[in-house]
């Protein structure tokens, strides 16, 4: 029985540019990606690519909020649909990873809380990327995870943004997370979309597979 990954991608994209990075990790393990409606439209690719420039010049454009704010309101049905995906997919103490960028930490978040009330016979372990989930809610995981890795950017302008917005107060993507012994943060300087072309990323992101996959019960990175 195959271990298996979860990746959730962020707002205003789709989980297309992540799959060679994502599944680099395979055999070894069951890949699933959760394509999620995050606002991803193809003629939108100025706002999607341009954020910091959209940020640096023009404020905050009308149109990136109302896409922000309509992807937030979907975020408890994504949660709902992945948890679903879950139970279904996954067998009695089955080995799950989690993996989220960016907004999809906040479902990656929600989904734990879940399933650790659902299905208590799952092992979980995850890994946030530049998340702007607040860093307060990702507390007291002690209980429900057997590790956290936080790959952080004090400097993620992206991840700041969303913080300037009021969005997210403190985001896991910059500040790190605190107060727990299973979660570990490591430290990047990586800009916010450029982790899927990061060798240093993609090394660290096989590396933390390869120990979980040899140890489940691994709760240190």
């Amino acid at each position: 029985m195959k271990a298996k990954l979860f990746f959730i991608h962020g707002f205003n994209t789709t989980s297309l540019n992540w799959r060679q990075v994502i599944k680099t990790c395979e055999p070894s393990i069951e890949v699933h990606f959760h394509d999620w409606d995050s606002g991803y439209f193809p003629e939108n690719a100025f706002l999607r690519t341009n954020l910091n420039m959209v940020q640096c010049v023009f404020g905050h454009t009308p149109e990136i909020i109302q896409s922000l704010w309509d992807a937030e309101d979907r975020i408890d049905t994504e949660t709902d649909m992945l948890v679903s995906k879950i139970n279904d997919l996954c067998a009695e103490n089955e080995l799950v990873m989690l993996v989220a960028h960016s907004m999809g930490t906040k479902i990656m978040r929600q989904a734990i809380d879940r399933i650790a009330i659902e299905r208590p016979d799952i092992i979980i372990h995850f890994m946030a990327i530049a998340g702007v989930e607040n860093s307060v809610n990702f507390g007291c995981f002690d209980t429900k995870v057997q590790s956290g890795v936080n790959v952080f950017n004090p400097q993620d302008n992206i991840v700041e943004w969303y913080e300037y917005t009021e969005y997210s107060d403190a985001p896991i993507g910059r500040y790190g997370i605190t107060h727990e012994e299973n979660i570990i943060n490591v430290r990047v300087n990586i800009e916010h979309s450029g982790y899927k072309e990061s060798n240093y990323f993609i090394k660290l992101f096989n590396s933390w597979i390869e120990q979980i996959v040899s140890n489940p019960k691994f709760s240190g990175f």
